[in-house]
């Protein structure tokens, strides 16, 4: 919220390891007058620390501003279309630093929050009613290691798919891989005997 009615920045990082973001199941929500949120992923290569996802929601009367619509008037939504494990994101408010007293005492709070899609409808009224208690869903998923099948099987040390009836298959985002049983097994392939026959024999 706002500081002295100039401007409102909060920072909240995390660190999902070894759990990542799933893409394309989560979006990035923003809502407030002059609002902006934004995503750094902390795990870049470059070093360069940058907004990777970035979303603002503009200033319009209560009165004007459609209700159920996160297009860009006092709401903005974006899907989150990459992996990210470890990042943080901020929130602001009074972007512009405007000095319109009515504006600041109408909407003197932004919010941003990660959610998963689907699970959260914009009503122009939360903008008067959410608080920092409301908690949201978001969809995660998860790799073992960093590394595609081909190259974690060189390793037999380290290679996670330890049944003799398992297989090892690529993450399908990002980077890493995933242990199965072979089909008719059941159980946990990442222990040696962990996958267990499911078939019925029967005699004739």
């Amino acid at each position: 919220c706002l500081i002295n009615n100039l401007t409102g920045e909060s920072f909240i990082a995390m660190n999902l390891g070894p759990f990542h973001l799933s893409s394309n199941q989560n979006k990035l929500i923003v809502f407030g007058a002059d609002a902006a949120g934004m995503v750094y992923n902390l795990e870049n290569a470059s070093g360069i620390l940058y907004p990777t996802i970035a979303c603002m929601s503009v200033y319009a009367p209560a009165a004007s501003a459609p209700d159920k619509s996160c297009s860009g008037t006092l709401c903005c939504e974006t899907p989150i279309q990459q992996r990210l494990s470890e990042f943080f994101y901020e929130s602001s408010t009074n972007i512009f630093r405007r000095n319109n007293t009515k504006r600041l005492e109408s909407y003197p709070c932004g919010y941003t929050f990660l959610v998963k899609d689907g699970a959260y409808k914009f009503h122009i009224t939360d903008i008067f009613n959410l608080s920092t208690n409301n908690k949201f869903p978001v969809v995660a998923d998860w790799a073992v290691g960093t590394h595609t099948c081909q190259d974690a099987m060189k390793n037999a040390s380290s290679y996670l798919c330890k049944s003799n009836y398992s297989e090892c298959r690529d993450a399908e985002v990002g980077p890493g891989y995933h242990c199965k049983c072979y089909s008719g097994y059941r159980g946990n392939p990442y222990v040696s005997n962990g996958c267990q026959g499911t078939y019925v024999l029967h005699s004739t």
